[in-house]
């Protein structure tokens, strides 16, 4: 996982985000703040290349859990989308639906 995380930061910094955007050395540092040690913590024993959506979805709903104010809920969403997006393109793994089942509809995150 963590050598995902590090090839997420370098391609964000090369090529920019989802929408093409450049992305600022600072910025990818909030974005590692945001979900960073969390991937870490709760995703350290998942292979990058797993193709179950299920179990995907499992570990991003871990982390959006233990937030409490839905801004920061949505901010973790959108890295997490962007993080989940660089995997499907550099290790092959499948789309998922993203977090539907652990979020209440107060709190769903739109993508």
């Amino acid at each position: 996982m963590l050598i995902a995380i590090s090839q997420w930061c370098i391609e964000m910094l090369r090529r920019g985000g989802m929408s093409g955007s450049n992305i600022q050395p600072s910025s990818m540092r909030t974005y590692l703040s945001a979900i960073g040690r969390d991937l870490l913590a709760y995703g350290y024993d998942m292979p990058v290349d797993c193709q179950d959506p299920i179990k995907w979805e499992d570990l991003y709903e871990e982390i959006l859990s233990q937030e409490e104010e839905h801004k920061q809920i949505a901010n973790k969403a959108r890295r997490i989308k962007e993080f989940h997006h660089f995997l499907m393109f550099s290790y092959g793994i499948l789309k998922w639906t993203p977090l539907s089942r652990q979020l209440s509809s107060k709190n769903k995150v739109e993508f």
